[in-house]
């Protein structure tokens, strides 16, 4: 950006050649005209009032994915491209509201937290804390173990009859062998062999016909049921029986492999990185004698997109300035000057933007109980953690949750068979408080409110944090509505300028010079419409697709329009020359 700067002087510098140049002065306005404009000129109109806003583009807080590239390409098309992360940073005021750095970095979304995904299954011995009991339907669970009951003694009794059946097949067919046996060596006809052994097979039926099944292994098929059967959700209908679920995350994942995180990390499967929200209450770590202000985050405020944003502001702020008059007054509201409008504001909006929250090359891991439950499976691995989460007292999780949270040991049988038994804080078991685990599938048949039984609930973020629920009910509506107010004046300001300065008149414009400049600041602002929309609506799934939809619609129309705008601009400064007020 300091090379394109620098560039600007260069291309003022390039001299005018008198033989190209035409000097019309205005007496009534005080402007001085070249007819036509000179290139460089053209060059440095487009460099400091186009280009430039580009560079003040807010980054991402530890994004190093090909997004944020995409946006400030986008940008130079479509300049209001980002206004709503603009805003949304305004209104975080991380330098105002963050006392320490660990505070700012937490309202700037810079801190991360180790998350069990949907397909996390404990392990044997594992220790799991901050679990959640849920009550099940007992009356429907008594008649299902009756009838679970009754289907076992009819299972028994018909594998009970099929060995008998098998026992008194074998029988028959040696007693077969052995009167066919002597048949033959009493020289007996053909005939009377073959219809003794039709005969025996009609009353014992053909083994190749049976309509009972057994097991071809060594073992004994009544010990299959003992010893070597996994325990399904059906057997596991009693008054002790509950299912593992987990809860919800409250927190949306992020992708590690698109972003740069401080230190050294490896995750084991079914573990995730999430953004921790504002609000979360942090303290040094446990090993260390630190205070909390006294943590330093690496972060800087650029102060060179400060600069450069100034200089695109004045350039833009010089460039109305001088559309006023015989500018204004040939092209009316298609004027080339008032192109610079939405750049203009988005300049204005990243400035603050840029002063105001620091930038952030990377994010900075928080310690939890998942993250040192990761560390103990394989593959897992973390180094440099910057603060933990402050555990929540047993007053507060009755208070959130209506219950106390439980700590639960998992352990597997050799049977198959989980079982989940409730320890104390050391990790010894306590009395009578055990259940027998059922781990439904992942292949999405599961649904809870079909399930009578008990429900562990398992914390996606671990056991129960202090957390300041009121501090981030009011952050979060303050942001809304500064965001909303940052946004609705950014989509104002445009027309009201253009209209103070037009009075919305055509003048001497060119139809297609009209639908090329209009078109191009109405399309841009669609985006700002509907971030405008997300800012006051609840974010439902289906209104976030068809927000992408939209916004990849319009970029692409935008870049359309865009082009024509940049043309019909050249053009127009070419025909209306460069013009200085005197």
């Amino acid at each position: 950006m300091l090379l394109l700067i620098l560039f600007i002087p260069l291309t003022l510098a390039v001299p005018i050649f008198p033989r190209a140049a035409n000097f019309d002065l205005s007496e009534t306005t005080k402007t001085l005209c070249i007819k036509p404009a000179p290139w460089n000129q053209i060059l440095s109109f487009f460099i400091t009032n186009y280009v430039a806003r580009i560079v003040t583009y807010k980054k991402t807080s530890g994004y190093k994915g090909l997004w944020d590239y995409a946006n400030v390409f986008a940008s130079l098309f479509v300049p209001f491209v980002g206004i709503s992360s603009a805003a949304a940073t305004i209104a975080r005021g991380s330098l105002f509201l963050g006392h320490t750095d660990i505070d700012r970095a937490l309202l700037a979304r810079a801190l991360c937290v180790i998350m069990r995904e949907e397909g996390w299954r404990p392990e044997s011995g594992e220790i799991v804390r901050g679990c959640l009991i849920a009550g099940g339907d007992v009356h429907k669970l008594k008649k299902l173990e009756r009838r679970m009951r009754r289907r076992r003694r009819k299972e028994q009794k018909k594998r009970h009859s099929r060995s008998r059946s098998r026992g008194e097949y074998e029988r028959a067919r040696g007693d077969n062998r052995s009167r066919r046996k002597y048949e033959h060596t009493r020289g007996g006809s053909r005939g009377r062999e073959m219809h003794e052994s039709k005969r025996s097979e009609e009353l014992l039926g053909h083994p190749g016909e049976s309509t009972y099944s057994y097991s071809h292994s060594s073992v004994p098929a009544a010990s299959n049921d003992d010893e070597s059967v996994e325990f399904s959700g059906d057997e596991l209908f009693t008054s002790d029986a509950a299912t593992l679920i987990i809860g919800p995350a409250g927190l949306r994942p992020i992708d590690k492999d698109k972003y740069k995180i401080h230190g050294h990390f490896t995750l084991p499967p079914n573990y995730t990185l999430a953004h921790l929200p504002p609000g979360t209450e942090l303290m040094p770590l446990a090993v260390s004698r630190a205070t909390k202000p006294d943590i330093v985050l690496s972060n800087s405020y650029s102060f060179v997109k400060a600069f450069t944003g100034l200089v695109q502001i004045i350039s833009s702020l010089y460039t109305l300035y001088s559309s006023y008059g015989d500018e204004t007054n040939r092209y009316g509201f298609a004027a080339f000057g008032f192109t610079v409008l939405p750049y203009t504001v988005m300049s204005i909006l990243n400035v603050t933007a840029n002063i105001i929250e620091a930038s952030y090359d990377c994010l900075f891991l928080v310690r939890s109980d998942v993250m040192l439950e990761a560390e103990q499976r394989e593959g897992g691995e973390f180094v440099g953690e910057v603060a933990e989460l402050v555990p929540a007292s047993p007053d507060i999780e009755i208070a959130v949750a209506g219950s106390e949270f439980v700590d639960l040991r998992f352990q597997r049988t050799a049977r198959g068979q989980w079982r989940a038994i409730e320890v104390d804080e050391v990790g010894r078991p306590l009395p009578k408080k055990s259940w027998r685990v059922y781990i439904p599938p992942l292949d999405g048949t599961y649904s809870p409110s079909s399930d009578p039984r008990a429900k562990i609930v398992v914390q996606p973020v671990g056991q129960a944090y202090r957390f300041n629920t009121t501090e981030l009910l009011r952050s979060r509506r303050f942001r809304r509505w500064v965001g909303f107010m940052i946004t609705l004046f950014s989509l104002i300001v445009p027309y009201v300028v253009v209209g103070v300065i037009s009075k919305f008149r055509r003048g001497q414009s060119t139809m297609r010079q009209r639908v090329f400049m209009v078109g191009w600041l109405v399309i841009g602002q669609i985006i700002g419409a509907l971030n405008l929309v997300g800012h006051v609506t609840r974010r439902v799934q289906w209104w976030e697709w068809a927000e992408w939809a939209v916004t990849g619609f319009v970029v692409v129309l935008g870049f359309a329009f865009a082009v024509g705008g940049f043309v019909e601009t050249g053009r127009m400064l070419k025909e209306f020359g460069y013009c200085i007020k005197l």
